[in-house]
């Protein structure tokens, strides 16, 4: 339950960087933009974290509306990284400490994604960073997630009655349609072999499984599928699930009937109606965990946003 807290708090901050990116325009004099408590925020900072934005936007939008895109994404960074500097400045004055095994283990995760140490060290270069700023932004980081745990998430309790208010309130989300078990018998050509004499042949598969040739086994021997081993067995799927012809004869057949040959562009295919799991409602106790996470997830969101609001009214906060 932490870890989706922290990864909301992530989400909150738009996935701050442990990378320290190269500045997307050349010539930015480095400057103070904001002051948080005693804690700055540089240009350079914004413009790091603005990059992978601007590379991703370049390649959709162009002229001004390119410039109007990243005007919205830089104000919700700078936001961001002003609600970081006002719950840092919390976990430091509450001297808040860190595991300092999970962070060598988030540290490793970072190293872990280059195929080598040489390898990392050459980004480390290419990017104007060190491991030591690395292992910084990670230390505040931790920090700031440990705050938000102490501070907030420690404080929230889901109740039995939140749940089951939850689930009677929303009666259709918890609807689940028909879906039935589809066995499938793929025929696909061979070498040399003309169209009319593919089709021939699934006819003919076609035919012995009708008249009693057991469909599992045939699946296993003759379907080209990636179903073959399990004798053809694709398991339970909703109605749009497969391709337009195979999913409406699916969805015409009768338990245990056996399709006609349909043909598509991956091949001929021969369904089997295996089961039938009607249309029901799920139970509460089948889903409660997913409704509390959901329901925790919400208020998690709602006191962090209030506790944020409340630090901000009594932060020294200062737009250079």
């Amino acid at each position: 339950m932490q870890n989706k807290v922290f990864c909301r708090v992530t989400l909150l901050t738009l996935f701050l960087s442990i990378m320290v990116f190269s500045q997307v325009f050349s010539g930015v004099v480095d400057k103070i933009v904001v002051v948080v408590n005693d804690e700055p925020i540089t240009q350079s900072e914004i413009d790091n974290k603005l990059q992978p934005f601007y590379q991703e936007y370049k390649e959709i939008y162009e002229g001004d509306e390119l410039y109007e895109q990243l005007d919205k994404t830089r104000k919700k960074i700078l936001d961001a990284l002003v609600m970081d500097r006002l719950i840092l400045s919390v976990a430091k004055a509450q001297n808040i400490e860190i595991d300092e095994q999970e962070m060598e283990r988030r540290f490793g995760e970072i190293s872990n994604r280059f195929s080598s140490d040489e390898e990392f060290e050459t980004a480390l270069l290419s990017e104007h960073t060190t491991i030591a700023e690395i292992k910084s932004d990670l230390r505040d980081r931790l920090m700031i997630e440990r705050a938000v745990e102490v501070n907030v998430s420690s404080k929230i309790t889901v109740s039995p009655t939140e749940i089951q208010k939850y689930y009677d309130d929303r009666p259709e989300t918890f609807k689940v349609g028909e879906s039935r078990r589809i066995a499938n018998i793929t025929i696909k050509p061979k070498p040399g072999e003309k169209p009319d004499q593919i089709r021939a042949r699934a006819q003919e598969i076609a035919v012995s499984l009708k008249e009693g040739a057991d469909f599992g086994k045939t699946a296993s021997r003759l379907s080209d599928g990636p179903h073959a081993k399990d004798g053809g067995d694709m398991g339970f799927i909703k109605e749009g699930q497969l391709l337009a012809r195979m999913d409406e004869a699916a969805f015409a057949l009768k338990p245990n009937e056996i399709s006609d040959v349909i043909e598509t562009g991956f091949g001929y295919h021969i369904l089997k109606l295996l089961e039938i799991e009607e249309a029901r409602v799920l139970p509460l106790e089948e889903i409660k965990g997913k409704i509390k996470n959901v329901v925790y997830g919400g208020k998690i969101e709602a006191a962090l946003n209030k506790w944020v609001d409340k630090l901000k009214e009594d932060a020294y906060i200062s737009y250079k």
